[in-house]
């Protein structure tokens, strides 16, 4: 890489010194150390006064001055208002010296050319251009010249500190957590903050930061705020503009614009890139001046070598001069004024500048001017300013020279009509605030009543008048004012995208220790304004509203006497506020009429954008969240938490965690049970209230609001008071604080315009954020990712996926949704599909839909219904909808809690349905590859699930497991080919992972098909998941149980979204689902037919290697199935016809068609088919010709048993010369069978224990082919299987098969060996390929291999074909009563050596076993257990028949439970009646040894023994 670069470097070098160094470039082209700089730039000030000026912005932090020149027309003076600034920095890498040297070339062309260039005089005349030639002096001064390339550690790029300074700075996606100003200034480098310091103060309108190792120029954003990607743009407001600005230096740089590749991997059309698009940069200087400056920045990457020797700087200066010219020339393009205010003519400092279309705000200066860059065109711009009301103007921008635009904006008073303050206020940007006192304002804590209350404040106001205001928002029942005390650095003004805060105290007029609380809160913000840090951040950065007293009616009715009394709780009605808001659960009509102070605070409320609110009461120490009230259902004491319940539990934590006496919990006498976790409560669980303005703030006015209590006292004395607020104050201001957690920004129209109604959606969070009139919006978050969403009537909904660990600013501009047009263009007009929706479809709903479709659509559309009430419909091109396409199955509905697929599903029906009906392409192509099955409603217990966006679990009912059976039978039914089901519950695409590595492949594009188009999809893999609790019907499930590929799509984090957002998730996912479903129609089809193309339909059709499923259409000998991307081999099988191969690709998103003629039929074996005949002719009660789907077997078994119940031997003999040995030694095993069997019908006999069957096998005839015998075994699974082979020389072929001990056929093995030897001495070795290994390899078997060329061993093959009647045991399982073979049953063999369990097939059972004792355990469901033992006394041939009893059961519970319990209650009545005995016993011993006693203390000597030899005789019986 280090000398690819270099060759680069050269090369451009070479090319670029084509040109030569004009005599006006006569310059200084060396490298120049730290002190040379100095030296010049002293001597160029002091040489051209008039012109220059140079300072410093601070130093670095090895000291070194970050020097900066300032170029102008009459240097000295102060900036002639108007004029425009311009900077460029260099060397913000120390090692990236390119920028440095051109920066300094740069201000000695200037000095030169002044007064003899006319350009560059024009230039200096009317823009002041400040150089900044090193950021990093301390990084250069550590590098070496001549290293293309940065060290391994760094070291000269970054600072003296080892950071990297471009990555020091604020990002827009930082995530802002505790004190702002501590993340604005903690961490930074030296150089970061004096840079930060300049940038902010000084009205730069546009700027260039040069950098090297690349050649591009990079445009901002550089962030994304995501995964750290290459390949995803972030775009400014601002990006066509910035498009022009980095063209504008690319084209007039010597080579920039022809895409320079200094590193494998670069790729810069036209020589311009955007940041994020090539790579991440997080706390970039580029974007930093775009969020918190007036001022335009773009990068340019100026050399693949950072640091080339001097000699190279004059092919570089040629190359960049022009560029670095014209780019200066842009800071006059667009529109400039000064907007001043019409009561005194004077600018306006902080009004702002917006451009109708676009977000992005310029601040006007301290003189009131402002600089708006713009491209030529016409635009709308809205002059805006505190304190004045708005002016908006037309204005056509050009190239050739700045448009003037000046506005004077016309002053206003906006004050609430209840503000006490009389006078006209200039609200005031910034820290003009009055000095902070020498002594700090501590007020004395006392109980303030209302007059005291309005004096403390008014005194507020008077001191502090830049930053308070008193109002009041009503009054009480007698009159007295509410008063409000507002906190801001801007009083009586709402600043735009400030939060506000409220802080209600004294609801219940005896609980006052909040009021006094409030009070001196006051006195500590505004007596600290300016002096700590934590006050002037919350004056700076929030509105806040202090209201001591919601109750000063109660109040003044409570005394210290009342602390636990309801003494002044009320208000002067009797009524307590605090139930007396409207509730959630209770019926509107019903609440009672709002009492004055309650009605004040809603107006109140809903006059101002409260983001955050605190309710402060007493009478226990708790911080308590919502819900208050518990939803229809509960019971009293179950907690009811609210959809932000993260939240308001974080908000809750914070406050109690803050607090000594909230975390350690309360030590209220009179509420001794009270125990708080961590001083927390969920209010529902505590106690219900309904009707309690807690809950009113966050549902009905999206306002947090939580109650703190903050005393067991409610009314203490005032000594205590300063305890209070020593527990609380910390609490408070760590509270107010949390306001700016989460997201905030603007909702704006492309005209920069508030978008009226809209609010922000938090996908999964069941709570929406309305967005004020200003397009402003605040939603409180706590750290996490979360899918955001702007709404609005008659907008496109923009979400966006934000990874939120703080504070991040989020802006939304949206576009008008024409949705006609999308309808139209995208959705053929169906009206319905984007219809406002209210509430889900019922059942009967959606069955009327589709039974209209039905109607509606006769030729495409068939209704059906399965199962118990589960509506679908068919679509296809024909009502019969033939199965020669693909079937694909859609499902939705699936969980029942998961509605969202049922209403997706019943549009995408419509779309295809209309769609074929107005013959459009796209549709028309999908129906004629696939049928469509619709089943909106899978499980229809959605009508009886809970309405809730994230309950507490999630999975199957009892019904669903109903559905799954439903869904089963609909793929078998329907021979489906693949499968889709619609849920919710996050944004992520499932699909089988137990397969392939190549079906994975297929999954993974389908995956891509379906995100390609989709706005949260295409930003991340997986979002917001919910975990399941139970088994589902899975892709792995299905793919798994029927081959049959399926993908399971989740749309949204709300397991249950809000009907309303049906239609905007319709629109955002119908591309995506018409992708998918197109995609997956990929794979096979095919026709087999014959020469005269007749279909062949017995024909079969297998992908070699693979097990996915080929569906088969019967009626026209159509094949299908769904493949991966790949080389397929396929394998086509029909009975009398030799079998095909053939190799076929399969494309991504095609359908190969191939059509197999297999040519002419094989001859037939008349003489095979006619030896078969005869034989059932002959032994009719024991032979029967068995009908394959290929060929026809032999069967010798008693004929009442189907031969799949039976475990049985098969004999192979396979013919390919006359004559056939082979089929002679069929011939002659089978008289001998039929001749020894034939008359033995008793119970157990082995052609009832078993059948054998002979099957025939030629080649070249319509006997079989190989395949057919191997899937014959693997259907029937013989026990033995002789295989007899006339090519092979005489002798015996024994395959190794390994069993893993599992059963006893090595048994099996050991003695049928035994019996080979016995009676041959050839054992021919093993060969690989032979077809004794081919069906050992599909079954767990024995296969023999005969030769039989010529010769063959009649004895041992009669004597292998009935081994199983010469040794081991036949078990038949039986009921006891009605004599049927039980086919459930199971059987455990035990015996010293053997302890084996089986599962009988259908109940009859063979096993080989030597000699000895066995037990035999017979069960079966709903049957007695049956004990057997049994002696196996000869190596021949034995039958058991076990005959089990019915487990009769009583009231659901069987006979040997009920028996088990009875016998525990016996046990249990007999153990109870011992012990009472026991303890009657005692008692009376007891009593007998007291009269004993007493009997001798009364000297009753003969009494006593008598008593005492009675004691003893008692004791002894």
């Amino acid at each position: 890489m280090f000398r690819l670069k270099h060759l680069v470097c050269f090369f451009l070098s070479a090319i670029s010194l084509i040109g030569h160094v004009h005599p006006s470039d006569d310059l200084h082209f060396q490298h120049r150390s730290y002190e040379d700089l100095t030296r010049w730039l002293k001597n160029v000030s002091a040489e051209n006064p008039n012109l220059t000026s140079f300072y410093t912005i601070g130093q670095s932090v090895e000291k070194r001055e970050l020097w900066v020149l300032r170029l102008t027309e009459n240097a000295q003076a102060e900036r002639a208002i108007g004029r425009p600034m311009f900077k460029w920095v260099a060397n913000m890498h120390g090692d990236e010296t390119v920028g440095r040297a051109m920066v300094i070339l740069l201000g000695e062309y200037l000095i030169k050319m002044y007064g003899k260039d006319d350009r560059v005089t024009a230039l200096l005349n009317t823009t002041e251009i400040h150089l900044m030639p090193s950021m990093n002096p301390d990084g250069f001064a550590a590098s070496k010249e001549g290293m293309c390339n940065s060290l391994n550690d760094f070291r000269g790029r970054n600072n003296r500190n080892g950071v990297d300074l471009n990555r020091n700075f604020p990002d827009q996606f930082d995530q802002v957590r505790g004190d702002f100003l501590e993340y604005l200034t903690g961490g930074r480098q030296k150089e970061t903050l004096l840079m930060m310091s300049w940038i902010s103060s000084q009205p730069f309108v546009l700027s260039g930061n040069l950098h090297g190792g690349a050649v591009v120029a990079s445009y901002p954003f550089d962030d994304t705020g995501g995964p750290d990607e290459e390949g995803i743009e972030s775009p400014t407001p601002d990006n066509k503009l910035f498009v022009s600005l980095a063209k504008l230096y690319a084209n007039n740089h010597g080579l920039m614009k022809n895409d320079i590749k200094c590193e494998e991997g670069d790729h810069f059309p036209g020589g311009i890139t955007n940041g994020a698009h090539w790579y991440n940069v997080n706390g970039g200087m580029q974007d930093f001046n775009y969020l918190h400056s007036n001022c335009y920045e773009v990068t340019f990457e100026l050399s693949c070598c950072k640091y080339p020797l001097s000699k190279e700087l004059a092919s570089e200066w040629i190359k960049n001069k022009e560029a670095m010219l014209a780019f200066m020339e842009a800071t006059n393009w667009g529109v400039k004024g000064i907007i001043r205010s019409s009561s005194d003519s004077k600018g306006i400092d902080g009004a702002h500048i917006t451009v109708q279309g676009n977000a992005h705000l310029i601040s006007t200066t301290k003189r009131g001017e402002y600089w708006r860059l713009l491209l030529p065109g016409e635009y709308i711009i809205i002059a805006s300013a505190p304190g004045h009301n708005p002016e908006t103007k037309r204005v056509l921008v050009t190239r050739e020279r700045p448009s003037v635009l000046d506005f004077s904006l016309e002053s206003t008073t906006n004050f609430p009509e209840k503000s006490l303050k009389k006078e006209k206020m200039k609200p005031e940007v910034g820290l003009a605030v009055k000095p902070a006192p020498t002594k700090l304002d501590t007020p004395v804590l006392i109980h303030h009543n209302q007059k005291a209350l309005f004096e403390e404040f008014l005194m507020l106001t008077k001191n502090y008048p830049t930053i308070t205001r008193l109002y009041s928002i009503g009054k009480s029942v007698k009159g007295n004012d509410l008063y409000v005390l507002e906190i801001s650095d801007n009083p009586g003004a709402h600043e735009l995208g400030e939060p506000e805060v409220k802080m209600v105290a004294n609801m219940h007029g005896n609980e006052v220790v909040g009021r006094e609380i409030l009070i001196t809160l006051a006195h500590w913000l505004c007596s600290n304004y300016g002096v700590n840090d934590t006050a002037s951040m919350i004056v700076n950065s929030t509105r806040l509203h202090l209201m001591p007293s919601m109750n000063p009616d109660g109040y003044e009715s409570s005394s210290q006497y009342s602390q636990d009394s309801m003494e002044g709780r009320n208000n002067a009605n009797n009524v307590d506020l605090n139930r007396n808001f409207p509730d959630q659960y209770q019926d509107v009509n019903k609440l009672s009429k709002a009492e004055p102070e309650t009605a004040a605070v809603i107006e109140w409320t809903k006059s101002y954008p409260f983001v955050l609110s605190a309710n402060l009461h007493g009478g226990s120490v708790v911080a308590n969240y919502p819900f208050d009230g518990q939803a229809p259902g509960q019971v009293s004491g179950q907690p009811n938490y609210a959809p932000d319940d993260a939240v308001f539990q974080h908000l809750a934590h914070l406050y109690a965690g803050k607090n000594p006496a909230m975390t350690r919990g309360p030590d209220c006498k009179l509420r001794e049970k009270e125990i708080f976790h961590n001083g927390t409560v969920n209010g529902a669980s505590w106690y219900s209230v309904y009707g309690g303005m807690q809950d009113w703030n966050y549902v009905f006015q999206d306002c947090f609001e939580l109650t703190f209590e903050l005393s067991c006292n409610k009314y203490p004395l005032e000594r205590d008071l300063p305890k209070y607020w020593s527990e609380n104050k910390e609490s408070l201001l760590a509270f107010i604080q949390e306001v700016h957690i989460g997201l905030n920004g603007f909702v704006f129209d492309k005209n920069g315009q508030a978008v009226l109604g809209s609010y922000i959606e938090v996908d999964g969070i069941d709570h929406v954020t309305r967005v004020t009139s200003n397009g402003e919006y605040w939603r409180l978050l706590v750290p996490g990712s979360y899918l955001i969403t702007a709404y609005a009537p008659g907008y496109q909904s923009e979400p966006v996926v934000v990874k939120l660990e703080g504070k991040v600013n989020l802006n939304f501009t949206l576009e008008m949704d024409n949705l006609v047009k999308w309808s139209n263009e995208t959705d053929f007009n169906v009206v319905e599909n984007m219809s406002p929706m209210f509430s889900y479809l019922k059942n009967v709903g959606i069955e009327g839909i589709l039974v209209n479709l039905e109607r509606l659509f006769e030729g495409n559309a068939e209704y059906d219904k399965v199962g118990a009430g589960v509506d679908l419909i068919k679509i296809g091109h024909e009502a019969q909808l033939p199965s020669e396409k693909l079937q694909i199955l859609l499902i939705g509905g699936l969980q029942p809690n998961e509605p969202l697929g049922r209403e997706i599903l019943i549009r995408f029906a419509r779309h295809l349905l209309v769609g074929a009906s107005k013959d459009d392409a796209k549709i028309k192509d999908l129906l004629s590859r696939a049928n469509f099955i619709i089943v909106p409603g899978a499980d229809p217990q959605f009508e009886i699930v809970q309405s809730a966006c994230q309950p507490e679990t999630r999975g199957f009912s009892t019904q669903s497991q109903q559905t799954g059976k439903i869904i089963r039978t609909l793929i078998a039914d329907n021979d489906v080919d693949f499968v889709i089901s619609i849920g919710s519950g996050g944004y992520y695409f499932e699909a089988p992972q137990n397969c392939s590595s190549n079906q994975r492949k297929f999954f993974k594009n389908l995956e891509k098909n379906f995100k390609m188009f989709h706005k949260v999809f295409s930003k991340t893999n997986e979002f917001c998941k919910k975990e399941r609790y139970n088994n589902e019907l899975t892709p792995d499930i299905i793919f798994s149980s029927y081959s049959v590929p399926m993908v399971s799509v989740h749309l949204g984090c709300c397991l249950y979204p809000p009907p309303n957002q049906v239609p905007f998730l319709w629109r955002h996912n119908l591309k995506g689902l018409l992708n998918l479903v197109s995609a997956s129609l990929q794979g096979i089809t095919g026709r087999v037919m014959d020469d005269e193309g007749t279909p062949l339909r017995e024909a079969k059709v297998v992908v070699v290697g693979s097990s996915a499923k080929v569906s088969f259409s019967a009626n026209e000998a159509i094949f299908r199935t769904i493949l991966p991307t790949g080389v397929y081999k396929l394998t086509v099988t029909v009975p009398s016809y030799p079998e095909k191969s053939i190799a076929v690709t399969v494309s991504p998103g095609r359908l190969a068609n191939i059509n197999f003629s297999m040519g002419r039929p094989r001859k037939a074996d008349l003489k095979t088919q006619n030896w078969l005949n005869s034989l059932v002719t002959n032994y009719p009660s024991i032979a029967t010709l068995i009908r394959n789907e290929q060929f026809k077997d032999l069967r010798l078994s008693f004929t009442s048993l189907d031969n799949l119940m039976t475990p049985c031997t098969a004999l192979i003999f396979r013919c390919t010369s006359e004559p056939c040995m082979s089929q002679e030694a069929a011939k002659g095993i089978v008289e001998n069978i039929a001749q020894k069997f034939i008359n033995i019908k008793q119970e157990g006999s082995l052609l009832q224990a078993t059948s054998i069957h002979f099957l025939p096998w030629q080649k070249d005839t319509t006997i079989a082919s190989d395949e057919d015998i191997l899937q014959w075994v693997e259907i029937h699974r013989p026990l033995f299987v002789i295989y007899l082979n006339d090519k092979i020389s005489p002798g015996i072929n024994i395959p190794k098969v390994s069993y893993g001990g599992r059963s006893s056929n090595p048994d099996i093995f050991k003695n049928a060996v035994m019996l080979i030897n016995s009676n041959t001495t050839t054992v021919p070795t093993v060969e690989p390929e032979s077809f004794a290994n081919a069906i050992n390899s599909r079954i767990e078997t024995m296969t023999f291999e005969f030769g039989v060329n010529g010769q063959f061993n009649s004895s041992l093959l009669q004597s292998l074909v009935a081994f199983q009647a010469d040794f081991g045991v036949t078990v038949i399982i039986m009921d006891d009563v009605k004599d049927l073979i039980l086919q459930t049953a199971k059987l455990e063999i035990r015996s010293h050596s053997l302890n084996l369990t089986v599962q009988p097939s259908r109940g009859l059972f063979w096993r080989p076993l030597p000699r000895g004792e066995y037990a035999f355990f017979a069960s079966a469901p709903n049957y007695l257990t049956l004990v057997h033992d049994f002696k196996l006394l000869t190596e021949g041939h034995e039958t058991v028949v076990l005959r089990l009893v019915a487990d009769r059961t009583f009231f659901g519970i069987s006979t040997m439970s009920l028996i088990f319990i009875c016998g525990l209650v016996v046990l249990g009545t007999a153990t109870v009646s011992v012990l009472r005995t026991a303890i009657k016993y005692k008692k009376a011993k007891g009593r007998q040894r007291q009269t004993n006693a007493l009997l001798r203390h009364n000297g009753d000597i003969a009494l006593s023994k008598y008593v005492d030899s009675e004691s003893d005789e008692s004791s002894s019986s």
